[in-house]
């Protein structure tokens, strides 16, 4: 009687223990799935931030330059003074040009509204008024009119029948004209340098 007494008590103490670890393992596994979709949560909402910085970003891209931006990275690109600066449309973009006066000569940088991107810098008088084009060439210039007339003359026997201050490619040039015995000639000379840049015989 005691044997089945303790066989009896055996198999409760084993059924109590195999339904404690059942319990035990099921609480387990659901502790580990809701820390799994705990962390699956914070995934997507990582994923929704980045996306949403993403796109911030792309539409801060995308945003135009300011007038102050295009003078800055055209400066930086063409270090002078600016003289003017204006938003004009080519080949169906926008673009500030500006217009800088560097040491020797006057350049238009254009730059890109979109992407300010530098897109062409040329020599440029065009957009100048006559006024303004005269103060930057006098402005410009290293050598006067008489020390022009005298290399002119070095080079060419005669007499000076006009001389004025012009622009050759944007940098400041003397056009002098000297009648000969013969003939007219032009003689060009560099603003800057004093170098004789052309002899143009008038027949």
């Amino acid at each position: 009687m005691k044997k089945i007494l303790m066989i009896m008590i055996g198999a409760v103490i084993l059924i109590g223990v195999t339904a404690a670890t059942t319990v035990f393992i099921t609480q387990s596994t659901n502790t580990t799935t809701g820390e799994t979709q705990n962390v699956s949560n914070e995934d997507q909402s990582t994923a929704n931030e980045n996306s949403t910085a993403t796109d911030e970003n792309s539409s801060t891209s995308n945003q135009p330059i300011s007038q102050e931006e295009a003078e800055g990275i055209a400066l930086a690109a063409v270090p002078g003074t600016i003289i003017q600066t204006e938003l004009d449309e080519e080949n169906n973009s926008l673009y500030y040009e500006v217009i800088i006066k560097t040491d020797t000569d006057i350049k238009e940088v254009l730059v890109n509204v979109q992407t300010g991107d530098v897109t062409n810098v040329t020599v440029d008088f065009d957009s100048l008024t006559d006024a303004q084009e005269t103060e930057i060439l006098q402005s410009l210039v290293q050598i006067s009119k008489e020390e022009a007339e005298e290399i002119a003359l070095a080079e060419v026997n005669g007499s000076i029948v006009y001389s004025k201050l012009d622009e050759d490619d944007g940098r400041p040039v003397y056009e002098i004209t000297i009648q000969t015995s013969t003939n007219m000639q032009e003689v060009t000379i560099d603003g800057v340098t004093g170098d004789v840049l052309e002899i143009d015989i008038d027949d």
